[in-house]
């Protein structure tokens, strides 16, 4: 992993599970494929190591959860 100069300006980020916890089936599913676009968008456009590594956490954790 490539650190840039810009590591000390990306603060941590946090995903809260109450978000999706109270949306409909269809409203789950379709957070989750925003989640992956936003994903998919980000890995293309070699964005910042921090980011790329929340939205994979995040996505991970919605699959797990809610993608059965």
């Amino acid at each position: 992993m490539t650190m840039t100069r810009y590591d000390d300006d990306m603060p941590d980020v946090s995903f809260d599970e109450n978000t999706i916890t109270n949306l409909s089936g269809t409203e789950k599913t379709n957070f989750i494929e925003y989640v992956r676009d936003d994903l998919e968008y980000i890995l293309q456009h070699k964005t910042h190591p921090k980011l790329i590594k929340y939205y994979k956490d995040v996505f991970a954790r919605l699959i797990k959860k809610y993608g059965h």
